[in-house]
């Protein structure tokens, strides 16, 4: 039997009685064709449903606060860059980074301000290696 109740400060609570225990797998995979993992019993979109349906009217705008803060949730997972792509960008040297051009060292004195990816310590001369990446990357292009 599904239970809603909504306590203060907008917080809805669905509880039900237990009617499977332990953790639900799913055997179907996802676009990628990985397996999907193991959801808790706790999710279960079912109730959910059931109490939008059965819930009074005076409760339904909390339900929608909650439903809409977990669609939000998911969202910024979804589109937030992962910690793993996230890359540490290390200063290069002229010498380095006129190698991983293909330039000469003169050159890339002569021409450092045409290249977006320079900076400047005092007169010396470094060069963002992620930033010489995403060029190489744009020139094959």
């Amino acid at each position: 039997m599904l239970q809603a109740r909504v306590v203060p400060a907008w917080t809805v609570t669905v509880t039900s009685a237990p009617s499977r225990a332990g953790v639900r797998t799913f055997s179907e995979t996802d676009v990628y064709g990985r397996r999907r993992r193991p959801i808790n019993e706790s999710f279960n979109f079912d109730e959910i449903l059931k109490a939008a349906r059965e819930l009074p009217a005076e409760d339904l705008p909390a339900l929608i606060g909650q439903l809409a803060q977990a669609h939000a949730t998911a969202l910024a997972r979804l589109t937030a860059p992962s910690m793993a792509q996230s890359e540490h960008d290390e200063l290069l040297s002229v010498t380095e980074a006129a190698r991983r051009l293909g330039v000469s060292v003169d050159y890339l004195y002569s021409h450092h301000s045409q290249y977006p990816f320079t900076r400047r310590q005092g007169r010396k001369l470094l060069f963002s290696s992620l930033g010489i990446d995403k060029h190489i990357k744009n020139q094959r292009a």
